[in-house]
């Protein structure tokens, strides 16, 4: 497990907040287990299946969550971070953290729209969540 600044909590070391979607990661969670030893809670999600968390403290404090499809796997794995938080910043400090290059994410969100990496193969696209 690489050292970080960021540690894995448990349901009840976890500070419940309100969290927005910042980011998706190229990344399955296995790779991320056999990358940091992260364990996964497993729960039922309405209209989504079966999804996988993660809870992270960040120099002490919770921060992120990592979210991700059992049954799509290949959709990436969200990370949230606390609602009002600057986006850019939160995702420059997980990166930090966690010694990992930008190219790792699928998508950002900046405000209302989402982002996705470039790709030759399709033509890129921006999604606007409602009301942005």
């Amino acid at each position: 497990m690489t050292p970080s600044r960021l540690v894995q909590q448990t349901a009840d070391e976890w500070t419940p907040m309100v969290m927005d979607y910042i980011g998706v990661l190229d990344r399955r969670t296995e790779d991320l287990t056999a990358q940091f030893g992260w364990t996964w809670t497993e729960g039922e999600e309405e209209d989504l299946g079966t999804m996988r968390f993660v809870g992270l403290a960040h120099d002490g404090r919770s921060r992120f969550v990592l979210i991700a499809s059992v049954e799509h796997p290949a959709r990436g794995v969200a990370l949230e971070a606390a609602q009002g938080e600057d986006p850019a910043r939160a995702r420059a400090d997980f990166l930090e953290a966690l010694g990992l290059q930008p190219d790792v994410f699928l998508s950002i969100r900046e405000g209302a729209a989402w982002f996705e990496r470039w790709d030759e193969e399709k033509a890129p696209r921006v999604h606007r969540m409602p009301g942005g």
